[in-house]
């Protein structure tokens, strides 16, 4: 099915790795935000209803869009890496809702991982706040130092 019925925060709150604190977006469907209704979007989008299948195989299909997202980025950094000149020990500075998922990607390129929030002036307290908003946050570094 080509259309709006779910997004990545869907697939996210149904395998239970997207932050409370950072799902801020409405739904595309204007609804509540739990996993019974993100089940009912995702079901949606195959062109089926959530009562047609359990709960475990909802979670296989979210997992499968999980990794279906995360080999368009690999593929995408790959790509960029090829041409970019970059040195092999240059790391992946992973920032946004889905860093700790970047994790992942990090690995599969065979790259060291860090966290935004370990690599700005930060205080420790803001750190986390700044790695979820990290355009912002630069942004505000580079008004900063100018």
């Amino acid at each position: 099915m080509n259309d709006d019925f779910a997004n990545m925060a869907d697939v996210h709150r149904i395998i239970g790795d997207l932050p409370r604190h950072a799902d801020v977006q409405a739904t595309t469907d204007g609804r509540d935000k739990s996993v019974a209704s993100s089940r009912m979007r995702l079901a949606r989008m195959v062109g089926r209803d959530a009562h047609e299948c359990n709960d475990a195989a909802w979670l296989d299909l979210a997992r499968w869009f999980a990794e279906r997202q995360l080999r368009d980025i690999a593929d995408a950094a790959t790509q960029v890496l090829s041409g970019a000149g970059l040195s092999a020990d240059a790391p992946i500075v992973a920032a946004g809702v889905g860093g700790e998922r970047l994790r992942e990607l990090s690995r599969r390129l065979g790259r060291r991982h860090l966290h935004f929030g370990d690599v700005i002036g930060a205080a420790p307290s803001a750190r986390e706040a700044a790695a979820y908003f990290a355009p912002a946050a630069a942004v505000a570094i580079l008004a900063g130092a100018s």
